[in-house]
């Protein structure tokens, strides 16, 4: 009798051990694959663009879908090919069975537990059919009647059409397409086919003062909430998060009043060297404040600190006039580069904007073998030089004077169409405006020349 408990109790605890194995789900969002997408980084989406922009170019030729509008959903929609319906699936947009598809299928958590995904012998396929699947739906059918070169009525036609369930969808993919300058595959395009545009897109208006923001390293939602003063559950509906995780160089959409954009954008602007000037000013009061038993002593002493500052000033500026001469004279010594010292919170892509290079060539120039820089260290950054014809420059020069001093910025404006307005590279308008990236907002007064 005791055999027989003894075997039952076993039988009831192998059951038992079962069925909890069984019970345990794995949850993971089909555009928030975490555990893969945490390493994407800008020389990743770079590669990204070069293996996919033909195949995109040519999907634009045969069924005039913006060649721009699918490497930004591509990108948005995959993680840049590192998501898993990517990787295993070679589905690039997330596309699902639906009733017609008998093809191969994968199964993936999204909308709803275990969906079924298309599955294709090589990313080719899935960029081939994701032309295939706008251009045979009807609900698509307005998108198609949209200029080539507006690629933000195409982003915003994709949402309202209802291809992604994230409201900030039209946003990211036209941040990707700035960023990344994919309307350029767009012209070639149309160059090609010989087909007359005009870039200049028409005004939208876009109320609210939204921002494009990408996450830096190791800031977090809270961090990012504090930073801004929003509530971290109105950044999380607002980009349709599911959780708390995000990653470095994501896209977040946020929404802040125009105080607090005033107030981020001073506290951007904030010189870092106020320091010193605000001890030389204490240890003016305090001079004052210890001589005080004679008026002359102390006009004497004011006096004397003035002549030291301002002797500490003429030294700093000439040890600065050294400096800068010292620098002219290195980057003189070969044309081709110039040197560098890298300062606090500059990246690569922050020092590719700011020298209007790529990414890779700041690598291959350095021979790096991380993209992570540190303060001080020295780089050599290759020089695009030019030449322009004495007409052209006289030209340059009489187009400058026509150009207003300052641009109030729009609703729905942004730096590429402020460039394209005024023919000033977006480059130059961040460097007048001290622009840490291509963030602006309504109201904002902007430097042109």
């Amino acid at each position: 009798m005791k055999k027989i408990v003894y075997l039952f109790a076993i039988i009831i605890g192998i059951i038992s051990l079962s069925s909890c194995g069984s019970s345990k789900k794995t949850v993971s969002g089909h555009t928030k694959d975490v555990s893969q997408i945490k390493s994407s980084n800008d020389a990743k989406t770079r590669a990204y663009i070069q293996r996919f922009k033909e195949i995109a170019k040519k999907e634009m030729k045969q069924y005039g879908i913006p060649a721009s509008i699918t490497l930004a959903q591509g990108i948005l929609e995959s993680a840049s090919g590192t998501s898993r319906l990517a990787r295993e699936a070679n589905n690039h947009f997330g596309i699902k069975c639906a009733d017609n598809w008998d093809g191969e299928k994968i199964y993936h958590d999204d909308d709803a537990l275990n969906e079924c995904f298309r599955k294709y012998k090589n990313p080719e396929e899935s960029f081939v059919d994701h032309s295939k699947f706008l251009a045979k739906r009807r609900r698509y059918a307005f998108l198609f009647r949209l200029p080539l070169t507006d690629y933000e009525a195409w982003a915003k036609g994709l949402k309202k059409a209802g291809y992604a369930t994230d409201p900030s969808y039209p946003s990211k993919l036209i941040y990707l397409i700035e960023k990344y300058d994919l309307h350029k595959y767009d012209r070639e395009v149309l160059r090609e086919m010989k087909v007359k545009t005009n870039d200049v897109v028409e005004e939208k208006n876009d109320k609210g003062e939204k921002i494009i923001y990408e996450v830096k390293p190791g800031e977090t939602l809270y961090t990012i909430s504090k930073k801004f003063g929003i509530p971290v559950k109105d950044i999380k509906e607002m980009n349709n998060l599911v959780d708390f995780d995000i990653y470095e160089g994501q896209i977040l959409v946020l929404k802040i009043s125009e105080e607090q954009a005033t107030a981020h954008e001073q506290s951007l602007n904030t010189p870092e060297d106020n320091t010193s000037i605000k001890e030389t000013q204490t240890e003016i009061e305090e001079t004052k404040e210890a001589l005080d038993n004679s008026q002359e002593a102390v006009d004497n002493t004011v006096n004397e600190t003035i002549q030291n500052v301002s002797q500490g000033l003429e030294e700093q500026i000439t040890s600065k006039e050294n400096e800068k001469s010292d620098t002219e004279t290195t980057a003189n010594s070969d044309k081709n580069f110039i040197i560098h010292q890298v300062q606090t919170g500059e990246t690569l892509y922050s020092l590719s904007k700011k020298y209007n290079v790529q990414i890779d060539e700041i690598i291959t120039a350095n021979q790096l073998e991380e993209p992570v820089l540190k303060v001080g260290q020295t780089l050599r950054i290759p020089v695009k030089k030019e030449k322009k014809a004495d007409n052209q420059e006289v030209k340059e020069e009489k187009n400058q004077s026509n150009i207003p001093a300052y641009h109030i910025v729009q609703p729905g404006e942004t730096l590429y169409r402020i460039h394209v307005k005024y023919n000033v590279p977006i480059s130059k308008l961040k460097e007048l405006n001290n622009l840490k990236d291509n963030t602006i907002r309504v109201g904002q007064k902007l430097k042109l020349r």
